[in-house]
């Protein structure tokens, strides 16, 4: 498909363009394309996606319904400030529900599933050699979902993929060179391990505390009031 004019979306078939605006947005916001405070203007996605308007504003309601954007008068949307304690209230919830997530999955994984998750490593630590963030960001996030994939539960799926919806434009704000330091050591190393182990425990307590720390690394970055920022540089 042809490359969109802002945020590198691609154009829409015309089979489902509700349902293919909604897929983009997510997906777009899941590689964290989109910031905290960001404007999403209704006609700069639907040129973006080379659709109608209606669409888009159709796709944006829905996401407001999963509280993961806040609508303007307009009908466009804008990405949800990120605060200290709002991305707090949201690790403390991800770590309950994506813990509980890779301890149910560990028992279930086959040797194929094993070695799919040992690809998804593979391509995290290529990333962190060669100083790709934007790479190591999609591998994490490939990582975890092969794993969460692995539990048979599908609204646990949908559920974590909601959470992240909520955290992919907070995570966007650490900065590349903070992510791949920490990425020197990655917690999803120690998760494989703990997988081939059948460690369940282990697991769960792995997710949680990467997820933690991730919130952490980013409560670092707000300001007096406690809306956290972009690093300077």
């Amino acid at each position: 498909m042809a490359e969109g004019p802002e945020f590198g979306l691609a154009a829409i078939g015309r089979a489902s363009l509700r349902d293919g605006a909604y897929a983009a947005l997510r997906d777009a916001l899941l590689a964290g394309r989109f910031t905290p405070g960001q404007k999403l203007i209704i006609r700069t996605l639907a040129a973006a996606f080379a659709i109608s308007p209606t669409p888009v504003r159709e796709a944006l309601g829905r996401l407001h319904a999963e509280r993961v954007l806040d609508l303007l008068p307009s009908g466009s949307a804008v990405i949800p400030p990120a605060t200290r304690a709002g991305i707090a209230e949201l690790a403390a919830v991800r770590a309950i529900v994506e813990g509980g997530a890779g301890e149910l999955a560990t028992p279930r994984m086959t040797t194929d599933d094993l070695n799919a998750n040992q690809h998804y490593l593979g391509r995290l630590q290529m990333a962190q050699q060669r100083g790709d963030a934007a790479e190591f960001r999609s591998a994490q996030r490939d990582f975890a979902f092969q794993l969460y994939a692995c539990t048979g539960n599908a609204l646990l799926r949908d559920m974590i993929e909601t959470l992240w919806l909520r955290a992919a434009p907070a995570l966007s704000l650490l900065p590349p060179v903070a992510l791949l330091r920490r990425a020197q050591a990655p917690v999803q190393q120690q998760i494989h391990a703990a997988l081939r182990r059948r460690d369940a425990a282990a697991v769960r307590e792995a997710i949680a505390r990467d997820i933690v720390a991730t919130a952490q690394a980013l409560a670092g970055l707000a300001d007096s009031t406690g809306v956290i920022r972009p690093a300077p540089g």
